[in-house]
């Protein structure tokens, strides 16, 4: 070892971090789609009208607990990457850049969690798999039903975490 690297350590972890980080992210929107795929099923679970057959489905409220539960992970490796920022002296990317791809994706995190969220409390009882053809955005006259996201994203930049 160098006394330049016992001096002046280098973190090289933020790669593992930020993987770890984004394995989640994954596994959040794996989530949501197994609720979107599911929902009409979810639904009838969280009325007792499902079949009830050797496996009881998710409920609505099953499927969001493991996004919120999964959003949280992320909230704390988030933390846990700014807590390393700030603790670092060489990092292996510029800081900013590593704080500003964490907050992003915290962010995706955020969305996922706010969508798992949106269906159920709008009284959605079904899920439909298919898209108009060839729209990518929501006709003009529904732009009065969209909100702003949750504004506890921005927190993220400012090193704070949320709870729900």
């Amino acid at each position: 070892m160098k006394l330049k690297d016992w001096l002046v350590p280098r973190e090289e972890r933020f790669f593992d971090l930020l993987k770890e980080q984004s394995v989640l992210v994954h596994e959040g929107t794996e989530a949501l789609v197994a609720m979107l795929e599911g929902y009409d099923a979810a639904v009838k679970a969280g009325t007792g009208d499902a079949l009830t057959t050797g496996t009881q489905p998710k409920t609505v409220r099953d499927h969001k607990r493991s996004v919120e539960e999964i959003e949280h992970r992320g909230d704390m490796k988030t933390h846990e990457i700014y807590t390393a920022l700030n603790t670092t002296f060489i990092t292996p990317l510029d800081r900013d850049d590593i704080g500003n791809l964490a907050s992003s994706l915290a962010d995706i995190l955020d969305f996922t969690y706010a969508t798992a969220n949106h269906p159920h409390p709008h009284a959605v009882h079904t899920a439909t798999t298919e898209l108009p053809h060839g729209r990518l955005t929501p006709p003009a006259h529904a732009d009065h039903h969209r909100t702003a996201p949750p504004s506890h994203t921005s927190a993220h930049r400012g090193h704070a975490t949320h709870s729900h």
